[in-house]
């Protein structure tokens, strides 16, 4: 079983297109959608893609990154991490009109913390492969595989951050 060396590059890039996507349907339906609404749009639609991918082909990607300690039901985390990302991924797409209708209350922040703290085990999972390669337990990667890993993720989980507007509200005072 081995891992995609750019499988993190994958998700960037899906969320990328998700975002264009979501961008241009919008224009074409003459509906308002800012850059951060657009980018939230690309993280849900591409996690609803890996999350589905988790299914299809387990073996191809996600178990080779389970750490010993859960290897014993490695495809249970596989499948498990499938349903995250496919909640996730739904909940940030689910429209603002869906959460006063239904009164169900917005999932959207949660969902998208939710997703970046997989986001962060996932950079954690990829730094285990990265010792495991360095020993003559792996075979070996090349340098692109081993910063790809780190950085990557860590470039989505600044997405993430950046599309749920997450920064700390100031409020302004008048000082007489």
């Amino acid at each position: 079983m081995t891992v995609p060396a750019l499988a993190p590059l994958h998700l960037l890039l899906l969320m990328g297109m998700g975002a264009v996507v979501a961008h241009l349907t919008a224009r074409w339906l003459k509906m308002p959608l800012n850059l951060k609404s657009a980018m939230r749009w690309g993280m849900g639609m591409s996690f609803f893609i890996t999350g589905l991918d988790h299914f299809l082909s387990a073996d191809r990607h996600s178990l080779a990154l389970i750490p010993d300690a859960l290897a014993a039901h490695d495809r249970l985390w596989v499948h498990l991490a499938g349903v995250a990302e496919l909640l996730g991924g739904l909940a940030l797409v689910l429209p603002m009109r869906f959460y006063r209708r239904t009164g169900v209350p917005n999932l959207q922040i949660p969902a998208g913390l939710g997703l970046m703290v997989m986001l962060a085990s996932l950079l954690l999972a990829h730094l285990h492969a990265l010792a495991r390669s360095l020993s003559s337990l792996a075979p070996p990667m090349d340098a692109w595989t081993r910063w790809s890993r780190v950085l990557l993720p860590t470039m989505l989980i600044g997405w993430g951050l950046y599309a749920l507007d997450l920064r700390p509200r100031h409020q302004h005072t008048i000082q007489e």
